[in-house]
């Protein structure tokens, strides 16, 4: 098993309730399927057009290579809304 933090900033924050949580995962698991367990545990639309961002080890990763991302112990996952204003 690895261990990842999975941080929340902006709405997923609100919506979650948490700033952050230590998730514990299997070793080959890749950044796609996180965002499949995190879509379905707080029933949201990341990378299906949703407003909701993630950043691995606070970069940005382009949608076609998280299935190709393994994540590895330590690593640090932030999710986090689109901010409009103006």
């Amino acid at each position: 098993m690895i261990r990842v933090e999975v941080r929340f900033a902006g709405l997923p924050r609100t919506e979650t309730g948490l700033k952050a949580e230590t998730l514990e995962l299997a070793p080959d698991i890749t950044l796609e399927r996180l965002v499949e367990q995190l879509n379905r545990s707080y029933s949201w639309e990341i990378g299906r057009g949703g407003s909701h961002f993630v950043l691995l080890n606070q970069q940005s990763l382009r949608r076609e290579r998280w299935s190709e991302t393994r994540l590895q112990d330590g690593d640090s996952v932030l999710v986090i809304s689109a901010i409009a204003g103006g």
